[in-house]
């Protein structure tokens, strides 16, 4: 059994899922044709003036994955998480094929985790009535920029006590 497994490290095994997923794949962003960066919890902080927003330094294409909620129902049960993913594309062209690239993106999320429920050697995701893997596209006009979202819940493996030997009960 797992002891020492956090919703952290899980966070950081999904995120190494989707950067393997999606590093021979290129998106349309600022100056043409790029990777996806995948991000932890928010994108990092910029320390410019904006200088970069319509450059190859811009983020888009991106995905953030943050944690929404969790539940440990007892210290033998594992934890179940509830996993986010923020997809967004960059597209200035007149047909607003940004929310295909973002589709595309959600289906490639969604067949992964459907075919295989496993990552990071320790996690599950969950897939029943009561915890499916949902997914969302905006609707609001925020072109250039489109975004979706990918939602599921994961088990991060129970804390187990650890036992002190010389004596024989829990530390």
């Amino acid at each position: 059994m797992a002891s020492g497994m956090t919703s952290s490290m899980m966070l950081t095994a999904l995120c190494d899922v989707l950067r393997d997923m999606f590093k021979d794949k290129w998106f349309t962003g600022q100056e043409g044709k790029k990777r996806i960066k995948v991000y932890e919890w928010e994108q990092p902080i910029s320390t410019d003036n904006d200088e970069d927003v319509d450059t190859d330094d811009a983020a888009a294409p991106f995905i953030i994955v943050s944690l929404e909620l969790g539940t440990i129902k007892s210290p033998d049960e594992p934890q179940i998480v509830n996993a986010i993913m923020t997809v967004c594309c960059y597209d200035d062209g007149t047909e607003r094929l940004g929310y295909k690239e973002v589709n595309n993106i959600k289906e490639d999320i969604v067949q992964r985790f459907c075919k295989t429920q496993y990552f990071g050697g320790w996690f599950t995701i969950l897939m029943d009535e009561d915890h499916p893997i949902d997914w969302a596209m905006q609707k609001d006009p925020t072109a250039p920029y489109y975004y979706g979202a990918v939602s599921m819940w994961v088990t991060v493996p129970a804390m187990t006590q650890e036992q002190d030997e010389r004596i024989g009960g829990l530390v």
